[in-house]
């Protein structure tokens, strides 16, 4: 018994469907034949075949395949992975569950001499909607067979951000293409965006070409030898990679949050700096003659009074931040602010001082807390 819609492509329909004798559910894609090319009858004949060569439990189970006149029924079991795109981040905990089976499924198809090709969270099944559910790879319409570690040309196929650089290139490719692909996935879950993004698909094939990334471990997941990976245990592979790697992501977010928040100061925004920062924000400020400063009133004089009166910051280098993290949800980044603004001679001027930034997250979203600095002298740019 079929019913409600999930899911409309080109050529199929995917239906939520349950088996009358014992009120199981599952997912039934119901392709139309009579649209499909020869060539398209052998790649869904393909499918069907490498579904059926794949037995592991993060893997979607291909349970049956009926023909019926005109009618190709695929069924499998499982909620769509929208879970992946409804959260702004995933925390260390709840990433390191979901890539671990990922990386267990991706692992299964290699070993089967399967690559998948097509790795995303739109091609991610969660089991149920309960926290923590079974993760299930799906969708292998792109997947093709190969021998051993074989490499060879086997054709464009993928999602544009999702694909390697031989892929763009034209290079010959193998199973490591599906650890590209999900060294972007992990990237999403930590970060809560794509490592590579631009609305032009040129400019985004030359940064994925180029390997223009902020985070170091796509690169470490990507330059593995793929015979150290399979020879290795899992678990030596997911311990060297997987805790390097969260904790580079969220230092890369802190420096983020904090350029952020200094252009807010530079451009004289006080509503866009009040957004980032927490409405107890404590400071100690020269300014204030190294008194505890509570509250933003005092920042509110600053960037009426300061800003409006021609000092307006023209320049601003952050120098060696260093993050220091605090658990999941804290932070701490000191640096060097080097800013350079025209004064009311409209002589340029130079400023340096030392500051520190205490960030908390709070609902999904950095909030600075807590900041003090030390000023230096100004001196006229020469």
């Amino acid at each position: 018994h079929t019913a409600t819609m999930v899911d409309l492509g080109a050529f199929s329909v995917v239906r939520r469907c349950m088996k009358i004798s014992t009120g199981q559910e599952y997912a039934a894609k119901i392709i139309n034949t009579k649209k499909l090319s020869a060539r398209d009858h052998q790649k869904l004949e393909r499918e069907a075949r490498i579904c059926r060569l794949l037995k592991h439990p993060n893997i979607g189970k291909l349970f049956d395949v009926l023909t019926l006149n005109v009618n190709f029924f695929r069924v499998t079991g499982g909620e769509l992975f929208e879970d992946i795109v409804a959260r702004e981040y995933y925390s260390e905990a709840d990433a390191s569950h979901c890539i671990q089976q990922i990386l267990e499924a991706v692992l299964h198809c290699h070993q089967m001499g399967v690559v998948h090709r097509d790795l995303k969270p739109e091609n991610l099944l969660l089991a149920s909607k309960l926290k923590g559910a079974a993760v299930k790879l799906a969708d292998f319409g792109l997947a093709i067979e190969v021998q051993g570690d074989q490499q060879a040309w086997f054709g464009f196929a993928g999602t544009p951000g999702y694909l390697s650089p031989e892929v763009l290139r034209k290079e010959p490719y193998g199973k490591p293409v599906d650890m590209w692909a999900c060294g972007v996935i992990l990237y999403i879950l930590l970060v809560g965006y794509p490592p590579f993004w631009d609305e032009d698909q040129h400019r985004l094939y030359q940064q994925i070409k180029a390997g223009a990334y902020d985070v170091r471990f796509l690169k470490q997941i990507y330059s593995i030898s793929y015979i150290s990976y399979v020879t290795i245990s899992f678990a030596q592979f997911f311990t060297v990679f997987f805790f390097s790697l969260c904790g580079s992501a969220r230092k890369q977010e802190i420096i983020k949050v904090t350029e952020l928040l200094i252009e807010a100061i530079n451009n004289g925004d006080f509503e866009a700096y009040t957004k980032i920062c927490d409405p107890g924000l404590t400071s100690f400020e020269p300014e204030a003659l190294g008194n505890l400063v509570e509250g933003t009133d005092f920042h509110r004089f600053y960037f009426e009074n300061s800003l409006s009166k021609g000092h307006k910051p023209i320049h601003t280098i952050l120098l060696n931040p260093h993050v220091h993290l605090i658990g999941e949800d804290a932070a701490c980044i000191a640096y060097i602010r080097l800013t350079q603004y025209m004064d009311v001679s409209n002589m340029p001027r130079t400023m340096q001082s030392e500051e520190t930034r205490v960030w908390h997250r709070r609902d999904g979203k950095w909030q600075n807390i807590h900041f003090h600095r030390s000023g230096s002298p100004t001196v006229p740019t020469k």
